[in-house]
């Protein structure tokens, strides 16, 4: 199997956020409106505005939770991205990743370190996959995935 290249893995990751930015505007809308109008009126941050801030945060996390560990599973592997690209995750061992290795490599290893570094995580990430032979990410390596290219598998 032929590990995906670098800059296709860049490139899926990039169309997956903004697709994930897309569907979660468009979810948030209201959100969104009710804070700015909130600020607008009262020129402060009230609870209002303080609520809707943390609700749009909440859903936000969510919906990124889901798109990363829900669609893999119904797409085997893939993200929209991905899919797009014909790279998919994988385990070490080349079998299929379920719900638990998604769910460390997702939410644990990816989501949660990236949150808890302000982002630093996935340029350290990026490096780290073009230095390695293997072409593994942080998440990849915790994770015991790669990513493989999948182009005339079918």
């Amino acid at each position: 199997m032929k590990l995906a290249k670098v800059r296709h893995r860049v490139i899926a990751s990039v169309l997956d956020n903004l697709i994930i930015f897309f569907c979660v505007s468009l979810c948030l809308l209201g959100t969104w409106i009710e804070f700015i109008y909130s600020l607008v009126n009262d020129m402060m941050f009230t609870s209002t505005a303080v609520f809707s801030f943390l609700r749009a945060g909440i859903l936000y996390a969510l919906f990124i939770l889901f798109y990363y560990m829900v669609v893999p599973i119904f797409l085997k592997g893939q993200t929209i991205g991905k899919w797009v690209l014909q790279i998919k995750v994988i385990s070490d061992e080349n079998e299929e990743v379920d719900y638990k290795i998604l769910f460390f490599r997702e939410a644990i290893c990816r989501i949660l370190v990236r949150t808890l570094s302000f982002g630093l995580s996935s340029f350290v990430s990026f490096i780290i996959m073009l230095i390695r032979d293997d072409k593994k990410s942080l998440a990849d390596v915790f994770a015991k995935t790669k990513v493989i290219d999948i182009k005339g598998e079918f």
